[in-house]
């Protein structure tokens, strides 16, 4: 076996050893002279990042050619495994490339304990080429390959360097020559690097790096000089790990735009989009330390400007990608979810509930109890007409399933929304308010919006009422932005049907008059124990893709043909729709439209049988629906008003005697009046709207108006003649 031809192996038991008995000797064979080394108490400590800390370092040996750098070399113990150091010489590698405008003449770096001789492309963590201790002899290859790779004259040529003035060492500040001011020049002379070549793992394919920053396992880092510092260099780390910006998103309702940030940790690549506002904001970015994002007060300067500078060196590639935030029509041929590839969903919390999970056969059977009945189908054709409002100009409305407990209420409407996707995460939770109650509606444009009256607990009637009044408004009401200036926020617009669910009826509840002519409702009919399980369980397992099979006929459909549909409905619907409201019929008809579309594209049925099956549920869920002299809260409102008046006659005889509380004073048999804040306690206790029934009331010429803008008129007779308000109110059936 060939000896090493620089000492003997015994004779390494020190990284001073290694150095001395090694290195010095192999670098005078390679062709080095003195003139051509600095050693380790001649060069500059720079600060290296070492994960989230900061590692004072400077190698043992630079090997330079005149002025220009061409290897790093760093000795370690012999018991030391190397491989745990590639940062400290590629780290020092890069302050020195920096200083060098359109060119790195580092090359290569080198760690070596003596026993094992790595050589690293100066910006890699691999080893181009490793040597041990016996394979330094001249008929090794390996060696022979060192010679070609690193000897003086060789590594000249390969570095492109054909005539250099040398400068002389004199001169030296802290051990660094005059002509080294290379070193101190900021890091925007340093050239960018395609981040394919750096970092390959990085998952967005043909961007660069920006000029001035490194990119590794271990973060993201730039280095600044100092000639007046005692440190002379300092890194700056913007992010402990690997960071960068994967795309720009432009929403296509508000134009506004967000930055697509993506980032290494915990093993795999994370994700998040924020407004520009806050990704290049050093203040804001920190709030997105919520979402796992690593970024603290300390680094978020840094970081800002890494991602700045990412973006620009990028700008060319970072086309704007078009995004939405909710649901529903993007264009006549785009819809979200399942007919929009080019368009991103931006939006985190109901990302996974219009999905599509089995076939439409498993679909088909799983739902079809629910076609055995009309208010059941009629559940199914409403979740299939909701994005036809927009195409026959409809307006958002609500269906409510009403009926005692067991009945299979909650499985109709997981199987009406099952159409579009997992029923379980479509169910809508509210905060009563009505900025959530605006926010969830206009994300679910265009699609239906599933409510279990359960979740109102005992809000019910005021959370129903500001349910369908929000829905049936199509838009939001305005707000101010919280930038400080006086602009208003962007308007959000919807169209929906909100199919809700409870144990009663909504028609027959009085405190919910003003909003009825926006309902549809249905009665549950009785349904077996056993379908209802089967509905409820096989909704869960099979849904969306119903959704997606609909919205491919829908976007390629002729929609004229799709209105003339709708509008043979509407004619056949109105001779029969004497003292209905023209809300419901519009409804009806819109709710067949979807069942003739449904049962066609997706059932194959013949158009003919499709649409007059439609028709004849229309008719008779029309036939079922109040008739408007019964949905007329102040006809009901003054009916139980005289009634009242007539069962408690001797509380308005017109004076204070006795014990009895007196509430007004008869003007006539057929006119009474009554104190204010009586009225008022009645109409709230019956469920009734006092300012609304009070200008019903006006309407209809039934309230005697006097001098005053309230309403009210004197009265000379009541409490003892004392002259108080009272509404005057004729208690006459002709109206």
């Amino acid at each position: 076996m060939e000896k090493n031809l620089f000492c003997e192996k015994d004779a390494l038991k020190s990284e001073s050893e290694v150095e001395q008995f090694f290195i010095i000797r192999l670098l005078g064979a390679l062709g080095y002279e003195d003139n051509n080394i600095r050693i380790n108490n001649s060069l500059a400590n720079i600060d290296i990042p070492k994960g989230s800390i900061k590692e004072a370092y400077r190698p043992d040996y630079v090997c330079f050619y005149g002025d220009k750098p061409l290897i790093v070399i760093e000795a370690k113990n012999p018991l030391t495994n190397i491989d745990n150091y590639t940062y400290q010489v590629a780290g020092y590698a890069h302050v020195l490339n920096c200083g060098f405008k359109g060119e790195n003449p580092i090359r290569f770096t080198i760690l070596t304990n003596g026993h094992l001789f790595n050589i690293y492309n100066w910006d890699e963590n691999e080893p181009i080429l490793t040597l041990e201790f016996n394979d330094f002899h001249e008929n090794n290859k390996k060696y022979v390959k060192l010679k070609e790779l690193i000897s003086y004259n060789n590594i000249k040529e390969l570095c492109g360097i054909d005539s250099i003035t040398t400068s002389s060492n004199n001169n030296n500040i802290n051990g660094i020559s005059k002509n080294e001011k290379f070193i101190f020049q900021s890091p925007d002379c340093a050239t960018s690097h395609n981040l394919d070549d750096i970092y390959p793992e990085f998952p967005i394919k043909g961007l660069i790096l920006p000029k001035g920053w490194d990119f590794s396992d271990k973060g993201v880092f730039t280095i600044k000089g100092n000639p007046n510092s005692s440190k002379r260099f300092e890194s700056e780390i913007a992010c402990s790990v690997p960071i960068g910006i994967k795309a720009r998103y432009r929403d296509i309702h508000t134009h506004e735009e967000k930055v697509g940030i993506t980032w290494h940790a915990d093993d795999a690549w994370r994700s998040l989009k924020a407004r520009r506002s806050i990704i290049f904001n050093k203040q804001k970015i920190i709030n997105l330390a919520d979402n796992g994002l690593p970024v603290t007060s300390e680094r978020s300067k840094a970081l800002v400007n890494y991602l700045s500078g990412f973006e620009d060196a990028n700008k060319h590639i970072f086309r704007p990608v078009r995004s939405t935030t909710r649901y529903g029509w993007c264009s006549k041929t785009e819809f979200i979810p399942y007919g929009a590839p080019a368009i991103e969903l931006d939006m985190f919390n109901h990302l996974d509930g219009c999905r599509v999970q089995g076939s439409l056969a498993e679909w088909m059977q799983a739902i079809a109890p629910l076609y055995q009945t009309f208010p059941t189908r009629a559940m199914m054709a409403s979740s299939f007409a909701v994005p036809l409002l927009r195409i026959i100009n409809g307006k958002s409305m609500a269906v409510h399933l009403g009926g005692s407990s067991g009945r299979g209420k909650t499985a109709t409407l997981k199987g009406a929304l099952s159409v579009w996707g997992d029923p379980d995460q479509m169910m809508i939770n509210f905060n009563a308010t009505r900025v959530g109650i605006e926010r969830s509606v206009a994300m679910h444009n265009d699609l239906p919006l599933g409510i279990d009256e359960k979740q109102a607990g005992s809000t019910k009637n005021k959370f129903i009422e500001m349910i369908v009044y929000v829905a049936s408004g199509g838009i939001s009401k305005a707000k101010g932005t919280n930038d400080g200036t006086t602009s208003l926020a962007p308007m959000s617009y919807w169209r929906t049907i909100a199919l809700t669910i409870g144990k009663h009826t909504l028609t027959d509840d009085d405190k919910l008059g003003g909003v009825k002519t926006r309902i549809v409702e249905l009665v549950m009919p009785f349904m077996t124990d056993e379908d209802a399980h089967a509905v409820h369980k096989d909704s869960t397992r099979f849904f969306g893709i119903a959704g997606y099979d609909y919205i491919q006929k829908l976007i390629s459909a002729d929609r004229d043909e799709i209105i003339a549909i709708y509008n043979d409905i509407i004619g056949y619907l109105l001779p029969f729709a004497q003292n209905k409201s023209r809300s419901h019929v519009d409804l009806l008809a819109c709710m067949a439209t979807g069942d003739v579309l449904s049962r066609r594209w997706l059932w194959g049925y013949k158009n003919d049988l499709t649409l007059n099956e439609a028709k004849v549920m229309a008719k008779y869920l029309l036939q079922e629906l109040e008739d408007n002299d019964k949905r007329d809260d102040t006809k009901r409102a003054i009916d139980m008003f005289a009634s009242w008046v007539w069962g408690n006659e001797n509380r308005f005889i017109g004076t204070t005697s006795g014990s009895i509380e007196q509430f007004g004073e008869f003007v006539s048999e057929s006119s009474v009046r009554i104190l204010p804040n009586q009225f008022k306690k009645l109409m709230i206790e019956w469920g009734f709207s006092p300012r609304r029934t009070l200008n019903g009331l006006k309407e209809r010429g039934l309230l005697v108006m006097g001098e005053s803008k309230h309403n009210t008129i004197k009265s000379s007779t009541f409490s003892h003649g004392r002259r108080v308000r009272m509404y005057e109110i004729k208690l006459s059936q002709d109206y």
